[in-house]
Order: C-alpha cells, then structure tokens, then sequence
C-alpha cells in the first residue's frame, strides 16, 4: 500500500510543481513525506492474469495540504526577501478587440493563479496591461524591453512576467475554425540593478474546434497553462538559488 500511495502522491505533486529528481529540490522534499499527505484507501480489484495477481487500490491524497506546504515555503522566502512583487503584462495579436480583451483576462487569471498557488505574492499593474495592449505595432523584442522598462519604474515589482501572443486564423468554415499560435513569454527578475532573465518560453501552437469561440477558449487555456507553470517553475528554481 505503501507504493501505492508514494505513486498517487507523485501524481498529484506533478499538477503543483514541476517534477525534479535533485534531492534538495522542493518536489522531493515534499514527495519524502508522501505518508503525511496520504490514507490508505481500499481494494477496489483483484484480478490474476498469467500467473501475475494485480491489484487496484483506492488511495485518498490530500491536494490541499500539498499546495499548502508550497505556499509556506516560497511565503517564508518572500517575507526575508521584503516582500518582493511579481507583476504580468501580455500583448495578443490577432484577435477582434472583443476577443483580445477576453483572452487578456483569461490568461492574467491563470497566471495569477499558477504564482499563487507556488506562493509567490504578485501586483496588479494595470498601467502596464493597458501599455502592453496598446504596443501592437513594436517588435516582440522591442515590446519587451518596453514593458521592462516601465516595470522597473514601480519600485514594488521585483519580477516581471512579459508576453507576446500572435494569433492567426488558419481556416474557417461552419463547420471547424483552426487557430495558429506564436508564444514569446519572459520571466525577468528586476533586483540589484540589473535585468535577469530567469525564463524564457518559446513556442507554436496549432488548435482546431468546431466554433470560433471554443477554438479560442481551449487555445489561450492551453497557452496559459503550459507557459505559466513553466514560468513559475523556473522562477521557484531561481528563488531557491537566491535565498
């Protein structure tokens, strides 16, 4: 039963933080302790197959003792680090301006959800959101360097998640629209003085669904979650180096 529950753990710990084998890694600080966030459940089947006996066993884990024990840990970094801020900001290409505003506000709710469920404090900068949607015409690059450059004017934000989405309509019909996604996102850290780049995300996407509207949806939920719990990740990597 014990494996079992060491493997049931592992599964749900792999949804809050990214898997790492290093030995003082956080993911295996907690997954150590796989008995304190663990019942053993019951038998559910036994069958036997060519000599072999399998066993399916119900084992009941606490997900939100887990997420909480993140929460302590990077809470206790940020309080000795005075209170440092994270702040997000991405541009959408695209899209109709009824659709941008949407798939801004859906993407700024799963960021701000993946950081927090890692701890980590954030500010919303509606200054920089506004900026950012207005920048349609800069490079990536330059609309990068552009929204850093603002951060760093509010001395309370300390990292700066900065995103530039180009979505293009592949083809569309009554029956299916595909969408095609180009994603640059950049966590950057803004202490010392300096600027550095703690993560650094690129890639492609290509969806299709039978309407507009839920090709949409799925795609900027699909973008969010990989890049933000790829962002937020690294920057956890990065906070464990620095504190």
């Amino acid at each position: 039963m014990a494996d079992a529950r060491q493997k049931a753990v592992k599964r749900i710990l792999s949804q809050i933080l990214s898997p790492s084998d290093a030995p003082d890694s956080l993911y295996q600080q907690i997954l150590l302790q796989y008995a304190c966030y663990s019942r053993d459940g019951k038998v559910m089947q036994k069958t036997c197959r060519d000599g072999q006996l399998y066993v399916i066993e119900s084992v009941q884990v606490d997900a939100d003792a887990m997420a909480a024990a993140v929460k302590t840990h990077i809470a206790g970094q940020q309080q000795a680090a005075d209170e440092e801020k994270l702040c997000f900001a991405a541009r959408i290409r695209g899209l109709a301006p009824q659709e941008t505003r949407k798939a801004e506000q859906g993407l700024a709710n799963i960021y701000g959800t993946t950081f927090q469920n890692l701890g980590f404090a954030s500010k919303r900068s509606d200054e920089l959101m506004l900026a950012a949607a207005r920048e349609t015409a800069a490079t990536p690059q330059q609309f990068m360097s552009d929204m850093v450059a603002m951060a760093r004017d509010d001395i309370e934000i300390t990292t700066a998640v900065i995103g530039d989405i180009d979505i293009q309509t592949m083809a569309e019909d009554e029956a299916s629209t595909t969408l095609h996604a180009n994603v640059r996102m950049r966590a950057i850290s803004l202490l010392h003085d300096r600027e550095t780049v703690v993560a650094d995300f690129s890639e492609s996407y290509d969806m299709k669904q039978s309407s507009r509207e839920k090709v949409l949806e799925m795609l900027i939920y699909k973008i969010g979650m990989d890049t933000s719990r790829d962002l937020a990740d690294r920057t956890l990597s990065y906070w464990n180096k620095q504190h």
